[in-house]
């Protein structure tokens, strides 16, 4: 982002402001971020960011989601209780609802695969049961994939849409975890700006204690993004590589994930950037 928004506040509290999509909500809305390891709460409307970001954060160390995704959040919603009239957003992700083969809503019953993904579940759970007995307002916002913008952790196992692109930029050929090649990835993805309006307008018109899902409602496979970066930067055929799953991979993958957006269109929300815009910006970035 190179414009700030004029409506700048420092009536938002964010915790988790310095990371990915924090760091971009700061720059366009302003707001008091608070370090690391502060858990007190500077104004009382709260922005939530702080979590793990991958599944596979259970292989390098089992007890990291439960402390980061549990722990720490009980940490700060004891102090979050002490403020009068505080009013709690909670970051969470589409992954908890699962493997689903229909398309989701707020109300569809969750069934998460994998410790990032329970601990998520888990912690909307942890955030109702303890903002009702505290008398807390609050809100969830589940979150589908989110792209664009500059992110300084991108793996093949976290924002690897991102991994992939840098490496057909660099003539690389990319490789996909699928069991045979004909398999497709689906998923839903929105640009970290367009993610951070979707969250400042559910914090000013959303109702609280509620459960919304930001999501593109545009379902679109890897396959079919990494092709049209590819042509962007050659004129050639795409060509992908396909590496079998393991078994760990084969309990978390989740081939499609769709998640209905009409509760937060009811709210005026609307995308500035599609899917193909994103991509334009991202190839454009690593020429």
């Amino acid at each position: 982002m190179s414009v700030k928004n004029s409506k700048i506040s420092n009536d938002i509290n964010i915790f988790g402001g310095y990371g990915y999509i924090g760091s971009v909500f700061h720059e366009i809305y302003g707001g008091v971020r608070n370090s690391r390891e502060d858990y007190f709460p500077k104004t009382k409307n709260i922005l939530y960011l702080i979590s793990t970001i991958s599944n596979h954060t259970f292989l390098e160390d089992p007890h990291k989601d439960i402390q980061t995704n549990l722990v720490t959040l009980i940490k700060v919603l004891e102090n979050v209780r002490l403020i009068e009239n505080a009013t709690f957003n909670f970051i969470s992700s589409g992954f908890v609802y699962g493997e689903n083969e229909e398309i989701v809503n707020e109300d569809t019953p969750c069934n998460p695969k994998g410790f990032y993904s329970a601990t998520k579940r888990c912690a909307e759970q942890l955030v109702e049961f303890y903002c009702k007995a505290h008398k807390i307002n609050y809100r969830i916002l589940r979150l589908c994939n989110v792209i664009g913008g500059v992110d300084r952790k991108t793996s093949p196992k976290k924002n690897s849409i991102h991994f992939m692109i840098e490496q057909i930029m660099e003539g690389k050929t990319p490789t996909l975890f699928l069991e045979k090649k004909e398999d497709k990835t689906i998923r839903e993805y929105m640009d970290v700006s367009d993610i951070c309006h979707a969250i400042k307008l559910i914090m000013t018109k959303g109702s609280k204690n509620e459960i919304y899902n930001i999501s593109s409602s545009e379902p679109i496979s890897q396959q079919e993004i990494l092709e049209y970066a590819h042509r962007l930067k050659f004129d050639t055929d795409f060509k992908y590589e396909v590496t079998p799953q393991n078994e760990f991979e084969k309990m978390i993958y989740i081939p499609s994930i769709r998640m209905s957006n009409q509760k937060l269109k009811k709210l005026g929300f609307s995308q500035n950037k599609n899917i193909y815009d994103i991509i334009n910006n991202l190839v454009r970035s690593k020429k």
